[in-house]
C-alpha cells in the first residue's frame, strides 16, 4: 500500500547545498542529463537539486504515484574504501550513514526506489 507522504514536505537535514552551488557543477550536469533523457522519452519526471540529497529524481508529478531515487555525490581522493565509507567521527556520521539516514525511518521511505553514492 502506497503512503501519501512526500519528501518535498520533510524539513531538510542540511542547508549548505545552495551556498556551495559553484563548487559542484558536475552534480548539475548529471541532473541536466537526466532531464534531457526523460524529456526525450516523453516521460513524466521531476529533478530536485539539494533536497535531502544532492540530486533527487522523481518518476511522476502526481504525489499519489511518485517514487524517488536519491543520489549523494562525493569528490574524495583517493577513492573511497569500505572503511572510508563507514568511518565516522565524534561530530559527523559516516558518509554511508548520511545517505541511509536520508532514506530510512522517514514517512516517505517506501517511496524510495534507489539510493546511490556517486564518486567523481
Amino acid at each position: 500500500m502506497k503512503m501519501n507522504y512526500n519528501p518535498l514536505l520533510e524539513p531538510q537535514r542540511e542547508k549548505a547545498g545552495s551556498t556551495t552551488f559553484g563548487k559542484y557543477g558536475y552534480q548539475y550536469h548529471l541532473a541536466l542529463f537526466r532531464i534531457i533523457e526523460e524529456h526525450k522519452e516523453f516521460n513524466e519526471y521531476a529533478v530536485f537539486l539539494e533536497l535531502h540529497e544532492d540530486v533527487v529524481n522523481s518518476n511522476s508529478l502526481d504525489q499519489s504515484s511518485a517514487t524517488f531515487d536519491f543520489k549523494q555525490f562525493r569528490t574524495n581522493k583517493p577513492r573511497f574504501t569500505e572503511h572510508g565509507l563507514t568511518k565516522k567521527t565524534k561530530t559527523k556520521p559516516s558518509v554511508l550513514a548520511k545517505l541511509v539516514g536520508s532514506c530510512i525511518n522517514k514517512d516517505y521511505s517506501l517511496l524510495i526506489t534507489s539510493m546511490n553514492m556517486v564518486q567523481k
